[in-house]
């Protein structure tokens, strides 16, 4: 019989807290590191100082996107592409953020920048797809 290891899920949760808390402090190490490993982020944290600067800026659009405030996202996002224009975690963010709003259209052509800034990347290439088959369930309706 098959020993089952109740305490995995604990485990997991505990892991993802402290994952939380380091982030907080330490951007750069969840963007670089955890993102690498969920697949929400480039593989490559921000190595410039402009890339830096345009990342601190999404974080704060991503902060005002979870508020709702999508006027505000899009603004910073648009700040942080003017800092640093080939930086694909920009495009990934604008994305997001278009798709929330339901602005298919706008997260198809960030996701399609994003792609061409890092063509071999499996995040925006996936997502691309699936806002692809959303939009175009989102057209038959």
């Amino acid at each position: 019989m098959r020993h089952v290891d109740q305490s995995a899920p604990i485990r997991i949760q505990q892991s993802e807290r402290n994952r939380r808390r380091i982030a907080c402090n330490q951007p750069e190490f969840e963007h670089s590191t955890f993102g690498r490993l969920t697949g929400a982020a480039p593989a490559t944290g921000p190595t410039t100082e402009a890339e830096r600067r345009a990342f601190a800026i999404a974080r704060e659009a991503e902060v005002a996107a979870r508020r709702g405030d999508y006027a505000a996202a899009r603004r910073r996002l648009e700040e942080a592409e003017r800092i640093a224009p080939d930086y694909p975690l920009v495009a990934q963010y604008q994305s997001n953020v278009a798709y929330l709003q339901g602005d298919y259209a706008a997260a198809i052509a960030a996701l399609e920048r994003g792609l061409a800034l890092d063509p071999g990347s499996d995040l925006f290439k996936t997502n691309l797809a699936r806002i692809k088959k959303i939009a175009a369930g989102a057209a038959d309706e």
